[in-house]
């Protein structure tokens, strides 16, 4: 009896496994996103059409910041004054309503600062440029004290001296 060699490859089912577990990477990173709190409640905003995962992303690829202002004004103007976009995981949120800009900037709860700040903090320690909500009004209350104008006019003098020094 002669025995017949075959070869077996098994290239596609290694392949067939990839892209299995990418599909099951992509489903569970476009659940992860769509379930995150501020996903869902900008989600319940006015927004255009967004891709799954990557949301509103390509809107905004390869323009120049002016064309993007120009977007964002035309996309206001047919979705109303209160727009929704996501980037990825980041939500913003843009409002042209000049009310409901007062309400969000009056009140020091509302006003966090943006997370690229955090690298920063190991270098400046926890001073106001850091901190949100009250502690930062209290912060800005008192550096505001220290530049009052009656302050600057009693100093008007010196610095006339002393610019004429140089």
């Amino acid at each position: 009896m002669d025995a017949v060699l075959t070869t077996t490859s098994y290239l596609p089912n290694i392949s067939y496994t990839l892209l299995a577990i990418i599909i099951a990477i992509l489903i569970t990173l476009h659940y992860y996103i769509d379930t995150r709190h501020v996903v869902r409640l900008s989600l319940k905003l006015p927004h255009p059409p967004r891709l799954p995962i990557i949301g509103h992303s390509l809107l905004m690829l390869q323009k120049n910041p002016e064309d993007a202002l120009i977007l964002l004004v035309k996309l206001c103007a047919k979705y109303g004054s209160v727009l929704s976009i996501l980037f990825g995981t980041r939500a913003y949120i843009f409002l042209t309503d000049p009310q409901d800009l007062e309400v969000i900037l009056s009140n020091p709860e509302h006003i966090d600062k943006p997370a690229e700040y955090r690298c920063l903090k190991p270098w400046l320690g926890d001073s106001m440029l850091f901190n949100n909500g009250a502690k930062w009004l209290k912060e800005r209350k008192t550096v505001l004290a220290a530049f009052r104008m009656q302050i600057f006019k009693k100093s008007v003098p010196q610095f006339y001296e002393n610019s004429q020094d140089l």
